[in-house]
């Protein structure tokens, strides 16, 4: 993982909400909605600004119509990521999944034209890895709507164990660890998240803190990922967040008991077996199995 110059730790500025829109035809198959923004010569996902006391979920149906003259059906929420515009705002988005029930396109101030593509053409036209990233996301649960996704997150540095005079739950992050905080804020809001929970120790809750306030998500405590927790454990709690996104922050030891077992299973693993402070693991779920896996180093 890299971090990046100015770090997002604080509440977002601008809020928007936007839709992976597609459609079934039977030629073609499922087909994607894309689109132009002249002001900016990309191809991006449907998306806008929230009015005043506007819900999200609204927002995202308001936009996505203002924008491409589709009227659409809301889905599963796919997500929310977070970035910084050309401008140095703060901006978060919102996506769900939502399914084309018909309209028209006409020009308008935002956008100059829309194309319906497939998921690989889609991947290829998308100007943004974050857009390529939402799409990748909401194509998976498009599949499967029970499709789920767990980032396991070494917390960040806190220490030697040894030299704190306390509870070891309450052991603090270090300077060190609140910037690799920062610099995994910074990665993971580049991947759509539906949830932030936390192992029972403050220094798993302090390292993900960050990251639910850039997103706009509670940090919510979760045993399943205290010291010693095992993949029978771990399984039987994702069975819980079917369709979810979620970061969850806890201790090496639980990451090696999910990671090895699932390697030795033949579960496919992109990245070497290792689990250092700050790494995530990010592990896909589909009908109550995860199919793969991949390392994401921690901050240089």
């Amino acid at each position: 993982m890299t971090s990046q110059a100015t770090p997002l730790t604080s509440e977002p500025s601008i809020w928007a909400a936007g839709g992976v829109v597609h459609r079934y035809r039977p030629k073609w198959g499922i087909q994607y909605l894309i689109v132009h923004r002249p002001r900016y010569d990309d191809w991006s996902l449907p998306k806008g600004k929230l009015n005043d006391g506007e819900a999200m979920a609204d927002a995202a149906i308001r936009e996505t119509r203002e924008e491409t003259g589709y009227r659409c059906l809301l889905g599963t929420e796919v997500g929310t990521i977070a970035y910084r515009t050309t401008a140095a705002n703060h901006k978060a988005v919102r996506y769900w999944l939502m399914q084309s029930e018909g309209g028209r396109f006409r020009r308008n101030a935002e956008v100059d034209a829309v194309e319906w593509v497939g998921f690989e053409a889609a991947r290829h036209l998308l100007s943004y890895p974050r857009d390529l990233a939402v799409l990748e996301r909401g194509h998976a649960l498009t599949a499967s709507p029970d499709a789920s996704r767990l980032f396991l997150l070494r917390h960040a540095n806190a220490g030697v164990r040894a030299k704190w005079d306390g509870p070891d739950k309450k052991r603090p992050i270090t300077s060190l660890g609140r910037t690799q905080a920062e610099a995994i804020t910074q990665e993971l809001t580049q991947f759509p998240v539906t949830r932030v929970v936390t192992g029972p120790a403050l220094r798993c809750r302090q390292t993900v803190e960050p990251l639910a306030t850039v997103i706009g998500v509670p940090v919510d405590r979760d045993d399943t990922f205290g010291e010693g927790a095992k993949l029978k454990r771990v399984m039987r709690w994702l069975q819980t967040q079917k369709g979810h996104s979620v970061v969850a922050a806890t201790h090496g030891d639980v990451i090696e008991n999910v990671i090895r077992p699932l390697a030795g299973s033949g579960v496919r693993l992109k990245g070497r077996l290792r689990w250092p402070k700050a790494s995530v693991w990010m592990l896909d779920v589909v009908d109550g199995a995860v199919v793969s896996g991949r390392y994401l180093a921690p901050p240089s």
